[in-house]
């Protein structure tokens, strides 16, 4: 995943200095947004599929020449066995939604593909908990016993922040689809004092270090005035 980043840089890079050279005819610099588009993650749509995970994500955003401001709207519940742990259970579930503005590179586009390098910034709400059972071995008369316990972390609080980059690009009339990276990093969570959060629906694992992810994104766009390339 971080090669895959660090290789959307450099396309970014690479066109720009590319661009300089020529292109089609640019069109007249402006800032007035000319449509917007709606959208959703086909891969957590397709992971809902799986037997521990539920999940969905709206996307939504707008342009304002080079500029594209994004909101992005979501649910995550998952429920997974614990390996470090026997009979142990891990669940959880939440809302979260990230606004952000990104930066186009594909200037002299006509259909205004983009090649893009942005940032979010995001907020979530969710509860999680975990249950376990735990044996006592019996003496004399006493059988043996289990007992089953269950902590839950409720009304939890989490922001963080995301650098992405990547590719969208226009298929047939207003259908597009693209590719997004996300860069996450200073995840901080308030609520969790039964036990430390770990996981965080939208982000991931709570780790202290970066987390990756990527979305495989379809959108379509509404317009109301005709696009051509972008003026420098």
């Amino acid at each position: 995943m971080r090669k895959l980043f660090f290789s959307f840089l450099i396309l970014a890079a690479v066109d720009a200095a590319a661009q300089k050279k020529g292109g089609v005819p640019d069109t007249t610099k402006s800032y007035v947004p000319t449509g917007f588009r709606v959208g959703t993650d086909l891969i957590l749509l397709g992971k809902s599929y799986a037997k521990y995970l539920r999940g969905w994500e709206l996307n939504l955003d707008t342009d304002f020449w080079r500029y594209n401001f994004a909101v992005d709207y979501g649910f995550s519940a998952n429920h997974f066995p614990l390996a470090n742990k026997a009979g142990a259970v891990y669940s959880n579930s939440g809302h979260y939604v990230r606004v952000g503005a990104d930066v186009n590179f594909l200037l002299k586009d006509p259909d205004r593909n983009r090649l893009f390098i942005g940032i979010r910034y995001a907020r979530g709400r969710f509860g999680e908990g975990v249950a376990f059972a735990d044996s006592v071995k019996g003496r004399g008369r006493f059988p043996d016993a289990l007992y089953h316990y269950s902590l839950h972390n409720d009304k939890l609080q989490a922001r963080w922040f995301e650098l992405v980059t990547g590719i969208s690009l226009k298929v047939w009339k207003g259908l597009w689809m693209g590719y997004t990276a996300r860069m996450k990093f200073a995840a901080k969570v308030s609520g969790d004092g039964v036990f430390s959060t770990f996981e965080i629906p939208g982000y991931g694992l709570k780790t202290p270090s970066i987390y990756w992810g990527f979305n495989y994104q379809v959108f379509w766009r509404f317009s109301w005035k005709k696009t051509g390339a972008l003026r420098p």
